[in-house]
C-alpha cells in the first residue's frame, strides 16, 4: 500500500464490540488493557507503523461507521487509524472433568464434577485513511479457548485451566471465576488478533510487490 514504503503514525482504537445476540460478557478494565497493549505491539512488530496515539471507548460497544472513524483519525490529527473489534460468543455446560487435569488420560485417576465454558473469538482489523475514511485494509481471525473449572467446595492444584486451539501449553488462571473468565476472554481474543495480524501482514507484502492501484 502506499504507507508501507516509510513508517508512519497512526492512531489505534480497539472496540469490544458485545452488541450480538448471544455475545460473551464484556472484557475486564484489565482484559481490555491487555488486549489493547497486544494490538499495539502486534502491531508494530509487523508493520512500519507507530501507534502514536490510543483511542478509548466508554465501555463496550458497537463498533462505530466509516465516518465516526474518519472523524476519530482527524481529531487524533494522524493520517491513519487502526481500529480493532473484539466479539465473540460463550458458552457453559456442566461436565464432569479427569481428576489428573490431562484430557489425553481418559479420566482413568476418576472424575470430578465442573464446568467447561468454551470461548469462540473473533477480531476484525481496518485500516482507515484519515483524508478519505477509506478503508485501506481489511482482516479478520478467529480462536477458541476453553476454560475447565470445578464446581464449588472441590479443590485441585489442576484446576482451572485454559486450553487454547492454536497452543500446547495449558494455561492456569487465578481461582476467582469472574478473573479465571477474564483471563479466557482476553487469551482468546489475542490469539484471534494475532492471526488476523498475520493475514493483514500477507495482504500488505502482497500490495506492496504488486505495483498495480488497488
Amino acid at each position: 500500500p502506499e504507507t508501507a514504503a516509510a513508517g508512519i503514525d497512526t492512531a489505534l482504537l480497539v472496540v469490544n464490540d458485545v452488541s450480538a445476540k448471544g455475545s460473551a460478557p464484556p472484557l475486564s478494565s484489565a482484559g481490555l488493557g491487555f488486549v489493547t497493549e497486544q494490538t499495539r505491539q502486534r502491531l508494530e512488530e509487523s508493520f512500519p507503523v507507530k501507534v502514536v496515539k490510543v483511542v478509548t471507548t466508554a465501555g463496550p460497544s458497537r463498533p462505530p461507521g466509516l465516518l465516526p472513524l474518519q472523524q476519530v483519525a482527524r481529531e487524533q490529527g494522524v493520517e491513519y487509524l487502526v481500529v480493532a473489534v473484539f466479539s465473540g460468543a460463550e458458552v457453559e455446560r456442566a461436565d464432569q472433568l479427569p481428576l489428573g487435569g490431562s484430557q489425553e488420560g481418559g479420566g482413568a485417576l476418576g472424575l470430578v464434577p465442573g464446568y467447561s465454558t468454551s470461548n469462540h473469538a473473533l477480531v476484525e482489523l481496518a485500516l482507515i485513511q484519515a483524508k478519505t475514511g477509506r478503508s485501506v485494509m481489511r482482516a479478520e481471525g478467529r480462536a477458541y479457548a476453553t476454560l475447565d473449572r470445578l464446581a464449588s467446595g472441590v479443590t485441585s492444584n489442576v484446576y482451572p485451566v485454559i486450553r487454547r486451539s492454536g497452543r500446547m501449553a495449558r494455561i492456569f488462571p487465578p481461582r476467582d471465576k469472574d478473573q479465571a473468565h477474564d483471563v479466557l476472554r482476553s487469551l482468546a481474543g489475542d490469539e484471534a488478533l494475532e492471526q488476523a495480524v498475520y493475514h493483514m501482514r500477507m495482504d500488505w507484502d502482497r500490495r506492496d510487490s504488486d505495483p498495480r492501484p488497488q
